[in-house]
């Protein structure tokens, strides 16, 4: 039986189908400031911080917080560029907000991505009215995969972590809902179910249509 009283959602990946377009933009920057070359596979560039995120791919490249701020605009502003027009929902999500609303579920927003690009994606997607209650980079110390992130998310909707339910589409999210107490439906649209479930995550799914069969079906 899935028993929750509210639902976090992340929002790359999980809300929109958006995680290949952030890889481009991770391409285009890391290769014109430092000559990286990312692989089409890699997964550190998908989840946290984007401070953390060079770090573990490259080491200490920045030199203070100003540097790293201003690598954090040059390639989310690049992403915006690069995504404009092709942002999408994944399948079945517009009806599975529904559902919630309509079961009387509070949610709430829980990503990595700073204001620009939650407002930025949030409009593209015509959601901005259904998540109200945001927690974004901007407004944490530690990011994914700390639980500080999620742990913040169930309180702002007056909730602990254990009685919430996380939808996350990539590996650090998942440590860092799990990390926070609570359950989390793994989206498989970067990485594998397997993966997911690997991770910690307790169910995992393609997309919201599969998600909402699963729930009516529970």
């Amino acid at each position: 039986m899935i028993d929750f009283k509210a639902v976090l959602f992340d929002m790359d990946g999980t809300l929109a189908e958006n995680a290949q377009l952030h890889h481009e933009a991770w391409e285009v920057c890391l290769l014109e400031r430092y000559g990286y070359v990312l692989s089409k596979t890699e997964t550190k560039v998908h989840g946290g911080k984007t401070k953390a995120i060079v770090e573990s791919l490259l080491g200490n490249v920045f030199p203070d917080d100003a540097s790293a701020d201003e690598f954090h605009e040059y390639k989310e502003a690049k992403y915006r560029e690069i995504a404009r027009g092709k942002i999408v929902p994944v399948a079945g999500l517009l009806g599975f907000l529904d559902y919630l609303e309509q079961q009387g579920v509070k949610i709430a927003l829980v990503t990595s991505a700073d204001f620009k690009n939650t407002k930025f994606v949030l409009g593209d997607l015509n959601l901005e009215s259904r998540f109200k209650v945001r927690v974004m980079g901007e407004d944490v110390k530690r990011g994914k995969p700390d639980p500080e992130p999620f742990a913040l998310g169930a309180s702002k909707l007056g909730f602990a972590a254990k009685d919430c339910l996380v939808f996350e589409d990539s590996l650090i999210g998942v440590h860092s809902g799990v990390a926070a107490g609570a359950r989390v439906v793994g989206v498989a649209t970067m990485q594998s179910k397997a993966a997911l479930l690997e991770a910690g995550a307790t169910w995992a799914v393609s997309d919201y249509v599969e998600c909402l069969a699963l729930f009516k079906n529970s």
